[in-house]
């Protein structure tokens, strides 16, 4: 049977944090910014929920602040990078990715190992396309032939089991527990360059969670653990192939 993996997408393959760090640099020289946090996880609210909580002031054309950040930073000042990414055009197709290998041969390993890949995001709408269409281009672009895009707006851990997902691959701790504790999708974590306390390393193996330090890292263990499967499934087979039993025993 064919392997079905989860990949998230910011953070793991999309660079979204240098995106948020150039739309704080610009609203700074605007004097618009004042003092804004790092660029936060897309999906660390308590819910789960994100792209529907406040709405944009002004003619935001309907879009709405990722409730992670929605009300918790300041006010209107903190904000504001929200706001001009919710105001930016196709904002997720213009992202760079982290490692512009691992995209084409996620590809490839789809194609010739027959993976179905399933591309889950929790990313907020912005102004042009929607998410779902912004995101399909990118990873096509990227070097992904036939991406499948799943936007969602809750926990991933039911969705993860309604897909029967074999693997899981996100950079959100909170997104990997509750993967894990819904599902028996065996998770990566990519801590990447992000400092990782041990004791967090530590309590996420103990949960059956796999930091790894790339997405191509987490690959590198997937195709060595399907390996190793099956080889221990032909072993038996080859055996009873081998053994020699009398005839009319």
């Amino acid at each position: 049977m064919s392997l079905r993996i989860g990949v998230d997408l910011d953070g793991v393959l999309a660079d979204f944090a240098s995106a948020y760090r150039s739309v704080k640099a610009q609203l700074a020289l605007e004097g618009i910014a004042g003092a804004l946090p790092e660029a936060p996880l897309i999906d660390t609210d308590d819910d789960g929920e994100c792209g529907v909580g406040e709405p944009l002031p002004g003619p935001g054309r309907g879009l709405r602040l990722p409730r992670a950040v929605a009300g918790k930073q300041g006010g209107d000042k903190g904000d504001s990078v929200w706001e001009r990414i919710c105001r930016t055009e196709n904002f997720w197709s213009t992202l760079a990715p982290i490692h512009p290998a691992v995209i084409p041969r996620l590809n490839r390993l789809a194609r010739t190992r027959r993976w179905d890949v399933y591309f889950i995001t929790r990313r907020p709408e912005t102004a042009g396309e929607s998410v779902q269409r912004q995101t399909h281009r990118w990873l096509v672009a990227q070097g992904f032939d036939t991406p499948s895009v799943l936007v969602v707006r809750g926990p991933r851990g039911t969705l993860a089991g309604a897909l029967n997902l074999d693997f899981m691959i996100d950079d959100s701790h909170t997104g990997c527990v509750d993967v894990i504790s819904d599902s028996s999708t065996k998770v990566f974590m990519v801590v990447g360059a992000r400092p990782t306390p041990p004791r967090s390393t530590a309590a996420a193996k103990k949960l059956g969670i796999s930091p790894v330090a790339s997405v191509g890292a987490a690959l590198d263990a997937i195709e060595e653990q399907t390996a190793a499967q099956a080889v221990e499934g032909w072993l038996p087979r080859l055996s009873r192939l081998l053994r020699f039993e009398p005839r009319g025993a």
